[in-house]
């Protein structure tokens, strides 16, 4: 197999095993989960900078689009997104702002993965902020 591949798939599983993480914080009782959210969130939208990069270098590893339900790299980039955007509306005391943007990324259908994150964080903050 040749490196490229090789990396195609190390991304692959990193990104399964990361996903998981983040469905596994919420209810893990550590201290400070909007931090490690964050940094989840984070790890996320790098994996797929890296994987889309490697797709514009060998296009032929990409997943053929036609095939795909759904666009599972955009709801991963939007999951990134919304951890990071959450964590500023939280730092602006503003949990509504947070929960609302969780309501619109579940009302596309995501993954089922990115789905329970989401559900997750939002029972974080509700726990969080008593709403």
């Amino acid at each position: 197999m040749d490196k490229i591949k090789a990396l195609k798939i190390a991304l692959d599983e990193a990104a399964d095993a990361v996903g998981k993480v983040g469905v596994l914080l919420g209810p893990s009782g550590l201290q400070n989960p909007s931090a490690h959210t964050l940094r989840i969130g984070e790890a996320l939208a790098n994996i797929f900078e890296i994987r889309s990069a490697l797709y514009q270098s060998r296009p032929d590893l990409a997943p053929d689009q036609e095939s795909m339900p759904v666009d599972l790299d955009g709801f991963n980039r939007e999951m990134g997104d919304l951890l990071i955007q959450n964590d500023r509306f939280l730092a602006k005391n503003s949990p509504s702002s947070a929960l609302e943007n969780i309501s619109e990324f579940l009302a596309n259908n995501p993954p089922e993965d990115l789905a329970e994150i989401a559900k997750s964080e939002a029972e974080r903050i509700k726990r969080l902020f008593n709403v």
